[in-house]
């Protein structure tokens, strides 16, 4: 990065402020009140310094430059070309001349004059990248009143643009609170926060700075920015218009609430509740608010306190969140929770094929076809996603057509489900993020209930993507429903014959889980010393 500086008029700078950026993607909009405007016009007409400006050169031919440093002078400066403001009316006279309640254009001629020809020092920062750019802003801004997420707007990497990405979101139009000095980044930033470590943690200043930094390279298509994602979708559903009840202290609150009904209870029923709820809610608590210290109700009065003091602690996000939701569910009572249970067993899967004649039951594409056993798929008459049973009453056969055909008429709710089940499998035994000190700079742990999803077999190989290896044969031979199913060729059979559902997944990867699921709290599990020391879990 090459820099060199020379003397810039001020009538100069002014001509050209078309081809000048005060604000490019790291910068913060305009804050300056009319006041320091006017204190720092009234500094250049008595011909005292200011500070440098930093400009980088982005193009040239006619030349064009981004603002690193100094843009909230420049505006000012150019605003008071432009007689949008006037000097100050206690202002005292320069020279013996009155300038008071002045604009520009009424600036005597020699003081008009003065300012025209003061020069700016300017930085000229060339053959310079983003990274070395973003760099010197933050060192620029040290020690100055940015706030903590305005300094976060200039970290580089995929973290920052993900978080401005949300910030564009539609529910964000929503809400009861301006994005002055980047308010909704910070929401944005603490929503990621929450979801990455899947549960309410710290989202104090400190955590949202470690997470940048950790999270620089986020893959963007993640299960956690999905999550963000699908959970902004249901609220902006629900809050399609302004909605002044959505105040900074409890949309986090509700970002949580969503999240967590999403994960526990059939979504389907609590998605058009969610907006009456919410009112309801809000007008519970002015109600509670305006009441004595001896008439408040205890728990809103707990309430009361959470929302005043630590807002960004884990302790203070998990009692609203718990508190919400039992105000919801007492108020909405018929809402069904979800089966901890979503694949079916072997066993239910044999009884269902047996009870149905092997004859697709859903007909939607077929005329109730007769299947084999190695081709079909057990199907939940009511969708798991929607409160169903994982029971072979609420089971039945269908042929793949006629199962995929009722997936797409039931597509937000498969949807939903399918993307649970993936989030599921992928986070399944890794590190849980919000039982550690921070969210971020914590190493992963294992869960000893839940151990990783990656299985070798004795020969400490992975077990093989498509084909049983010989390795993988031995592994089989452990597990007494599996002894029998060494000869089949891939493992999509492996999961037809046990009844694990594939549904998009890969057929391993359902058969992992399958023996996670069955395998590590039951009494096989306590036998099989291969198997309950999790030495083949990694």
């Amino acid at each position: 990065m090459k820099s060199n500086k020379k003397p810039w008029p001020l009538r100069s700078a002014h001509g050209i402020k078309d081809r000048i950026n005060t604000n490019p993607d790291f910068q913060r909009p305009s804050v300056w009140s009319k006041s320091q405007k006017q204190l720092l016009i009234d500094t250049i007409l008595r011909d005292y310094d200011i500070p440098k400006l930093y400009w980088r050169k982005v193009s040239s031919k006619p030349d064009k430059y981004d603002v690193v440093d100094g843009q909230q002078r420049l505006r000012a400066i150019w605003e008071y070309f432009d007689n949008e403001f006037p000097l100050p009316k206690d202002a005292d006279p320069i020279d013996g001349e009155v300038i008071a309640d002045l604009t520009y254009q009424n600036l005597p001629d020699d003081l008009r004059m003065r300012f025209d020809v003061y020069a700016l020092d300017v930085v000229v920062l060339e053959e310079s990248d983003e990274d070395e750019v973003r760099e010197m802003f933050l060192r620029l801004q040290n020690g100055t009143s940015l706030k903590a997420q305005e300094k976060r707007n200039a970290y580089r990497g995929q973290m920052r643009a993900f978080v401005r990405q949300l910030v564009n979101h539609p529910f964000f139009r929503s809400v009861g609170f301006a994005n002055s000095r980047f308010n909704h980044d910070l929401v944005a930033a603490q929503m990621v926060c929450l979801e990455l470590a899947g549960k309410p943690t710290n989202i104090k200043s400190a955590d949202l700075n470690r997470m940048y930094e950790a999270y620089e390279k986020l893959d963007l298509k993640s299960p956690e920015a999905r999550a963000v994602q699908r959970t902004l979708d249901v609220l902006a559903e629900a809050f399609p218009e302004k909605t002044p009840e959505l105040e900074r202290f409890n949309v986090i609150s509700l970002y949580c609430v969503v999240s967590e009904m999403h994960k526990q209870y059939a979504f389907e029923q609590v998605r058009p509740q969610l907006h009456g709820w919410f009112l309801a809610f809000e007008q519970d608590r002015r109600d509670q608010q305006d009441k004595s210290d001896d008439e408040i109700d205890a728990e809103w009065a707990s309430y009361k306190e959470k929302i005043s003091h630590s807002t960004d602690a884990a302790d203070s996000i998990q009692w609203r969140m718990d508190f919400m939701v039992r105000h919801f569910l007492e108020r909405h009572p018929s809402v069904v929770r979800k089966d901890n249970q979503r694949g079916f067993t072997y066993m239910q899967r044999l009884t269902v094929f047996r009870r149905d004649k092997g004859h697709c039951q859903l007909k939607i594409k077929c005329n109730g076809a007769k299947l084999t056993w190695d081709g079909w798929h057990c199907d939940h008459k009511v969708p798991w996603s929607a409160g169903g049973k994982t029971t072979v009453e609420n089971a039945c056969v269908a042929c793949t057509d006629c199962n995929l055909a009722k997936g797409s008429s039931l597509k937000s709710g498969r949807d939903d489900e399918k993307a649970d089940a993936k989030d599921s499998d992928i986070n399944a035994g890794s590190r849980d993020l919000a039982e550690v000190k921070s969210p971020i700079t914590a190493s992963p742990k294992k869960n000893p209930e839940r151990p990783s999803l990656k299985v070798t077999g004795p020969s400490g190989r992975l077990l093989g993507t498509k084909s049983p290896t010989p390795s993988s044969i031995d592994w089989l031979s452990k597990v007494p429903e599996l002894r029998n199913l060494t000869h089949l060729r891939t493992w999509k059979d492996i999961c037809v014959h046990l009844g694990v559902e594939v549904a998009g997944d890969s057929a391993r990867r359902r058969l992992q889980k399958w023996v996670r699921n069955n395998h590590t709290n039951g009494p096989m599990y306590r036998k099989c010393e291969w198997l309950s020391s999790k030495q083949y879990f990694r």
